[in-house]
């Protein structure tokens, strides 16, 4: 379990934000996030998928009384590695916990021996293509109609992760 850096997103014990591997149990929460977080939701048999597959990596961010507040969860194969999905409940953005679960994340897939790591998103996601571009992440391709709800290009990012062996 790591703690994030700087530890307290506001006034209170109960504000401490822990990251940890993704277990069965935090489905339900995770669920629920991913439902208000993107049109076109995971099931849990996406989820189930990774936690049971070769190579699955997951990650939650919960604060020290359990509530479930942001995931990551992708894959490694060979030497690469897929970040499938982020997402921080909306209350809770901006304050450092999606950069902990992405740090978290590329430690993992870095470990794994992935030397680069990839993920999809939108086009039109201005938010979230500068959170990316802010970790190091660069444009590398385009995926035509690859959302849907609406219809949309998914820009591909990618970014080196160095000291793999």
């Amino acid at each position: 379990m790591t703690a994030l850096a700087g530890g307290r997103l506001g006034a209170g014990e109960e504000n401490w934000i822990d990251v940890r591997p993704l277990a069965a149990a935090d489905l339900p929460s995770v669920l629920s996030l991913e439902r208000s977080v993107y049109p076109t939701p995971w099931r849990t048999e996406h989820f189930a998928r990774i936690l049971d597959g070769p190579g699955g990596i997951g990650w939650v961010a919960a604060i020290r009384r359990g509530e479930i507040v942001g995931y990551a969860v992708g894959w490694v194969a060979a030497d690469e590695a897929e970040l499938a999905n982020i997402a921080v409940v909306a209350e809770r953005r901006k304050a450092g916990i999606g950069g902990r679960l992405l740090a978290v994340f590329r430690d993992a897939a870095r470990a794994r021996g992935a030397r680069r790591l990839y993920l999809e998103v939108r086009a039109s996601n201005r938010s979230a293509r500068s959170f990316y571009e802010a970790h190091g992440f660069q444009l590398v391709g385009r995926r035509p109609a690859y959302y849907s709800r609406p219809r949309e290009d998914a820009l591909v990012m990618a970014v080196d992760l160095p000291g793999t062996g």
